[in-house]
């Protein structure tokens, strides 16, 4: 099936296009973009053409070469010819001149230069409504594939209700002998179901057991061929910058595997013991779900169709296909995309006095299908596990892990990867690791550069104080701008009276504005 959504850009800024792009596509919407989807050989201009037919959304990437580009006018004559949804995505802040003024006089614009994580889910909802789906049935991507089936992948779907999450320790690599110069070589990794709220949209996706696709090439007469058996991360959103990315170092980045994404402990131990040293020619292919490796190619072309050919045909075989792509030639990365943004470490810090038993009605921010989710499959999931929360309100746990310190780190990298943004760890195994707000309704996450309720020359002494505290905090802020705050007490109302205390010593009509790492208001 075509992709329903073109995304029209000039040929500047392709690197934030392919941005927006990616972030569609983890929420299971199917994009066509030139830079990406013309092959080598094809005609351009009929490429174009084709695709804006097959589609019924044209995203217009806006910038300042937007608006002075020939090719674009073009573009949206054919999308009106084809009567084609145009939505609009201002990158920067620019107005549109005489000819696209006209165009879009009743159009309704999205700035994503404002808040990525907001306006990617706004705009999202305007293309399922165009498309008269249910935005609830859009689920961020971010995830791997069962034994023998499952992912989901951009473009597709996968019904909450039909897909339970299960619990699946991490299995052992078995060699064994060559088939059609392919082995096949699964390394379970435990399943994590995710849910994202973007906007008052529910994404759900489920992380399931990451495959390995290995493709070996047959031995040579005189030598023997070398085995490879190693896992490779899945593909990453990159942050989203208010202006396009910096282009990608052209130096040669080496492959490390302890600084690889999403994939568990062993998978890492794995790369390093057992791919890494094999010889050349290989190369690794990546998707959401199952990925493919080649070893002992006779060149580097044969080594990357070898393993993305591996890969995309394990990925086929799923009910939700997702995209395989090159992750890395020999021993080094040629992915282009970045790490997904995680918070400072420590990533937890145990204290007694805010943990106590996780209660997933209590979790904040979340929706109440969310909090049923956590009820209904993270509860009984076996540890070590752990849910990452992102500032809107969406979930990601994985369970099963090797460890406590294994389950954080890739829920914040699975949940960082899909928010585009940090996330928190709030539960590790079935206990609240932070102070949960009880007594006031929670908003969002506080962020002390972004609270308007504080003089913005106040906000870095306060960031600073808070990076630093643990346990019970509170904020309070007055008229005036002026702030107090009280840390290390021994409960939620201690801190609250501490805050107001501190706070009305320097300004007056003070209120509390943040307990513990959320923004608060009165219930």
């Amino acid at each position: 099936m075509d992709p329903e959504i073109f995304i029209s850009h000039s040929s500047t800024d392709k690197k934030v296009s392919r941005t927006i792009c990616t972030a569609l596509e983890n929420r299971g919407l199917a994009c066509w973009i030139s830079s990406r989807d013309v092959k080598p050989g094809q005609n351009f201009q009929e490429q174009i053409v084709k695709a804006i037919r097959a589609a019924k959304i044209m995203v217009l990437v806006f910038t300042s070469s937007a608006n002075n580009s020939n090719e674009i006018k073009k573009e949206l004559a054919l999308a009106s010819q084809n009567n084609l949804t145009v939505i609009p995505v201002r990158i920067e802040d620019v107005s549109p001149n005489e000819a696209f003024a006209y165009e879009f006089a009743t159009r309704q614009w999205i700035d994503l230069f404002d808040n990525w994580e907001v306006s990617i889910g706004r705009l999202v909802e305007q293309i399922a409504a165009a498309l008269h789906e249910d935005p609830s049935d859009r689920r961020a991507i971010a995830g791997t594939a069962t034994p023998g089936g499952d992912a989901a992948a951009p473009g597709k779907t996968v019904k909450a209700e039909n897909k339970r999450p299960t619990a699946a320790a991490e299995a052992q690599i078995h060699k064994g002998p060559a088939k059609n110069a392919a082995w096949i070589m699964p390394a379970g990794i435990a399943a994590c179901l995710a849910v994202v709220v973007s906007a008052g949209i529910a994404y759900w996706a489920f992380i399931r057991p990451m495959h390995r696709e290995i493709a070996q090439a047959p031995a040579a007469p005189s030598t023997t061929a070398p085995t490879s058996m190693a896992a490779a991360p899945l593909p990453q959103t990159v942050p989203f910058q208010s202006s396009p990315p910096e282009p990608s170092s052209r130096h040669a980045i080496a492959l490390v595997p302890e600084s690889i994404p999403f994939i568990a402990d062993r998978a890492r131990q794995d790369i390093r013991d057992e791919y890494l040293p094999a010889a050349d020619h290989k190369a690794v292919a990546i998707s959401t779900g199952p990925i493919g490796i080649s070893t002992g190619q006779t060149d580097d072309d044969t080594a990357k169709t070898t393993a993305v050919d591996t890969c995309q045909a394990r990925a086929n075989a799923t009910p939700q296909p997702p995209k395989c792509e090159l992750y890395a030639v020999g021993n080094e990365v040629v992915y282009v995309h970045g790490r997904p943004p995680v918070p400072p470490q420590p990533w937890v810090v145990r204290d007694a006095s805010v943990e106590r038993p996780l209660v997933p009605g209590d979790i904040p921010i979340a929706r109440e299908i969310i909090k049923s989710h956590i009820e209904k499959g993270y509860i009984p999931a076996r540890a070590s596990k752990a849910v990452a929360l992102a500032p809107l309100g969406g979930t990601y746990y994985y369970s099963g892990q090797q460890s406590p310190d294994e389950a954080v780190r890739r829920a914040l990298e699975v949940c960082g990867e899909s928010a585009g943004v940090p996330c928190l760890i709030v539960a590790v195994d079935n206990v609240f690791v932070v102070p949960i707000p009880m007594t006031m309704k929670s908003t969002g996450f506080f962020r002390p550069a972004g609270a308007t309720a504080i003089a913005p020359e106040l906000r870095d002494g306060l960031a600073h104080r808070l990076a630093e505290a643990h346990g019970w905090t509170a904020v309070a802020a007055g008229d005036g701008g002026k702030y107090g705050l009280a840390i290390k007490a021994e409960n939620e109302q201690t801190a609250i009276d501490g805050a107001m205390t501190d706070c009305a010593k320097q300004d007056r009509a003070c209120r509390v504005v943040a307990i513990g790492p959320f923004s608060v208001e009165s219930k």
